[in-house]
């Protein structure tokens, strides 16, 4: 310790002594920002295209797709909106999500739409028991209670209905009960061409998801180096951007197919700055 230092530590009280030094506030890395950037561009671009788009209703199944693609679109805007703030590291399961919501978007336009969106909807069905015990659980009136399980088995209904009018039947794709494809999430990547998306992106995520060890590796460097905190850590943000921005290009991609509204050029038009900054970013991190 030099003379200087010496000096200013006689002149602190003991507890300023003790006081535990404040670290170093986080900022966002140049690479991360420019990703994030594109993937800002990317989905205005992605809802100015939708909004321009026409969307047929002669089938149960329309409006359905366009909802899960819009539904996917939020997702990615609020994972950008986690990653703005400095929470990439936080952003799994969101980009979980996202990435669930555009597999089963591909696999309801892969064939026989109406059955596998009808399928899709019953799977939102809430058994009246569980609804009840749920009801008690959070210590309901019985009245209250009453209503909560009558507004939940109805919420569904009226889309169901709508299947139900057409003659529609159910198609799942396989014996499982628990999702409504009835196949493993694997399968269902797998089945949809999608199995380097579930490997590279989704176990990851699901890891995170599930706070598996994997998950809580920052966690336990703070813990080794005795500098535990809470908020903005801006992890690196390529694996759950990259996810988000290549996923809510899909689903806009299987809307174009769907609908046949061939404009195909026009969507990986808007892809490309995106991609050019996934590609920059990963230059740049094979360079350091």
């Amino acid at each position: 310790m030099g003379k200087a230092s010496a000096r200013k530590e006689a002149r602190q009280s003991p507890e300023q002594r003790a006081a535990p030094k404040l670290r170093p506030v986080p900022t966002m890395r140049l690479t991360d920002r420019e990703l994030l950037q594109a993937h800002e561009t990317l989905l205005r671009r992605l809802v100015d295209f939708l909004r321009s788009a026409n969307f047929p209703r002669q089938r149960p199944s329309d409006v359905l797709v366009v909802g899960l693609a819009v539904r996917v679109l939020q997702l990615a805007h609020a994972l950008h909106l986690l990653v703005e703030g400095g929470h990439a590291g936080e952003g799994g399961p969101i980009a979980r999500a996202i990435l669930s919501g555009c597999a089963s978007l591909v696999a309801i336009c892969d064939t026989d739409r109406d059955g596998r969106a009808y399928a899709y909807t019953l799977s939102a069905r809430l058994p009246k028991a569980r609804v009840e015990a749920a009801a008690k659980e959070l210590g309901m009136a019985p009245d209250d209670a009453a209503r909560f399980a009558a507004a939940a088995v109805e919420a569904n209904r009226g889309n169901a209905q709508a299947f139900r009018d057409a003659g529609v039947y159910q198609r799942k794709m396989g014996l499982r009960k628990d999702t409504w494809h009835g196949l493993t999430d694997r399968k269902l990547f797998s089945e949809m061409g999608m199995s380097l998306w579930y490997e590279i992106f989704y176990r990851t995520f699901s890891d995170e998801s599930h706070v598996n060890a994997r998950a809580i590796g920052p966690e336990l460097d703070e813990v080794l180096a005795a500098d535990i905190g809470l908020g903005s850590k801006f992890a690196r943000s390529f694996e759950v951007l990259t996810a988000s921005g290549r996923c809510a290009a899909e689903v806009v991609a299987q809307l174009n197919l769907t609908f046949e509204w061939n404009r195909r050029p026009e969507i990986l038009k808007i892809s490309e700055s995106f991609e050019s900054a996934v590609r920059a970013y990963r230059h740049e991190e094979s360079s350091v």
